[in-house]
Order: structure tokens, then sequence, then C-alpha cells
């Protein structure tokens, strides 16, 4: 949500890869917390649209650099080939 913005939860779904049963309880947690929204789609009242509300913008923006350098720290275990080769086949998961 941070980087893509407001999602429907099926297209949340989709990006996380995870199963509606799964994503329903997260939502509900998160929205507790009051670190995202929920709302009706005004072009599909059957659908919801979740948002990142200021609070949860201000978490992410909190801990989004202690999990960079964590990221950082874990793939300094490659060499620059293994590196490469890993984003190409990321790259190919996007495409799916």
């Amino acid at each position: 949500l941070y980087n893509k913005g407001d999602l429907k939860i099926n297209e949340l779904i989709e990006k996380i890869l995870t199963t509606s049963g799964n994503i329903t309880v997260v939502i509900k947690n998160l929205e507790k917390e009051g670190l995202i929204q929920k709302s009706a789609d005004p072009k599909d009242k059957r659908s919801c649209i979740i948002s990142l509300t200021d609070k949860g913008k201000q978490y992410i923006e909190t801990i989004l650099p202690k999990h960079i350098d964590n990221i950082r720290s874990i793939f300094e275990v490659l060499s620059n080939e293994e590196k490469r080769v890993l984003k190409d086949i990321l790259k190919k998961f996007k495409t799916l």
C-alpha cells in the first residue's frame, strides 16, 4: 500500500501472494491498530478498498530504514553474480 497506493482486497491478495482467509485477519488487526482503513469501492459496492492511514505511513517510514538495512545484510552473503541471478528469477515471478 505504501508503494502501490490504495488497493482492492483481491488486488492486495495477488500482490502479496496470500489467501482471502489470511488477509481478512491481517486487515482486521491492522485496522484495529489504525494503520489502514477499509472503505467501500464506489465502483463496486461488493468490493472494499484498503488504504494506508497517516499513522500507517508514519509507521512504515519509521521501520523501513531498519528493514532495508536488514535485507542488505542478508544479501551480503551472495556474490554479485548470485545477486544478479536472484534478481532475474524474482523478475520472472513478478510477471506471473
